[in-house]
């Protein structure tokens, strides 16, 4: 008895992992294609324009952590670090330095730029380009791994653009300022 408790709560533990993850997911490609602005409030505006850290902020609110909205701050207060050897899951953010950045002393190359991993080897980030006149123009995209890699050190001008990729969420808690803290219901959620 006592063990087909233990199945059911771990059953339990596994869907609403899963039910965290597919809700990012979700989020995420709804947000596909709306444009890119530098330093945008999302939520200020109705989720109509993102840039990459406040894709990143709302994402995250929808499964209810309040993460930071700039990517030096998702990069500094969230997460722990995913080992070279681990495999990304969902919902782990990939950090990218750049001209942009922000600087600290744990990140002194600088942290300019964030992208979600949503599965598959896939990840979702906004890009920008410069268009004649200098407007500014970009939007929210979903492309593999390997050629968000490649977007970066081309933008960076070097082939190591890829400074850290933090995992926000495991099991039953995330990770802030270093410690474990219970993940909240998800906002919405009926049982």
């Amino acid at each position: 008895m006592v063990k087909d408790a233990q199945k059911i709560a771990e059953k339990s533990a596994a869907e609403l992992d899963h039910l965290r993850k597919s809700t990012i997911v979700s989020f995420l490609h709804d947000q596909l294609g709306k444009p890119f602005q530098f330093g945008v409030d999302s939520a200020a505006i109705g989720n109509a324009r993102f840039d990459c850290s406040s894709l990143v902020s709302e994402a995250y609110k929808r499964i209810g952590i309040d993460i930071a909205r700039t990517s030096i701050n998702q990069a500094t207060y969230f997460g722990r670090v995913v080992e070279e050897h681990e495999p990304y899951e969902i919902g782990d953010l990939l950090f990218f330095s750049g001209e942009w950045g922000q600087y600290n002393p744990q990140f002194p190359m600088g942290i300019g730029h964030v992208a979600i991993y949503i599965g598959e080897g896939k990840v979702m980030h906004t890009t920008a380009w410069f268009e004649e006149g200098g407007i500014e123009k970009g939007e929210v995209i979903e492309e593999s791994i390997e050629d968000a890699l490649k977007r970066r050190a081309e933008l960076a001008g070097n082939e190591d653009d890829l400074v850290i990729v933090k995992r926000i969420f495991e099991g039953d808690f995330y990770y802030h300022e270093g410690q474990q803290k219970p993940l909240p219901d998800i906002p919405g959620r009926v049982e």
